[in-house]
């Protein structure tokens, strides 16, 4: 996902500012004020500081479908382990969002992430419109594991000391009944 330098600068600092405010204390003008830009600036790029959270989801979702290709991931354990890496690698902002309650574009967007990652590292054919048909077929399962697995997420991010990447993957695929 590209992004414009401008942009990424909004980003850093919406996040600095989460690290020393509560997000719903958090203005336009003190974003811009962080990041040294004027509010004009802000409205060229952004409509509001959601749009900011946004940007920030869809670039983790797009991080780690470049960690999957990079690590040529193919199988669940791979996957799994892919996963609970990038995580891992990325957990002070997951934890950071979680505490300000701004994992919900994640949560309420999941399904159709989880599509982009599956069409960009290969992993389903086609287009968008032919992956969400797959979704749409498989609604209650796809929405079934995806809430346990997100849910599973929450709570081994929030684990001290956390269980490794390879811990995690070996849980799952046992518990899941997976052969690898």
């Amino acid at each position: 996902m590209e992004t414009s330098e401008t942009k990424q600068w909004i980003v850093e600092a919406l996040i600095r500012l989460l690290k020393r405010k509560n997000y719903s204390d958090i203005t336009i003008t003190n974003i811009t004020d962080e990041a040294l830009l004027g509010r004009r600036t802000f409205y060229r790029h952004f409509k509001s500081k959601d749009e900011v959270v946004e940007l920030i989801s869809l670039q983790l979702v797009d991080g780690f479908a470049d960690r999957l290709l990079v690590e040529k991931a193919e199988t669940f354990d791979e996957i799994m382990k892919t996963y609970f890496t990038f995580w891992e690698e990325n957990i002070e902002l997951f934890l950071l969002l979680n505490k300000a309650r701004l994992l919900y574009y994640i949560e309420e967007n999941i399904e159709t992430m989880i599509v982009k990652v599956a069409l960009k590292v290969g992993h389903v054919a086609g287009d968008t419109a032919d992956a969400m048909k797959i979704v749409e077929n498989h609604k209650y399962e796809f929405a079934y594991k995806l809430a346990g697995f997100w849910k599973l997420t929450l709570v081994w991010s929030e684990e001290m000391p956390r269980k490794s990447a390879s811990e995690m993957s070996q849980l799952i695929v046992e518990f899941m009944g997976v052969i690898r």
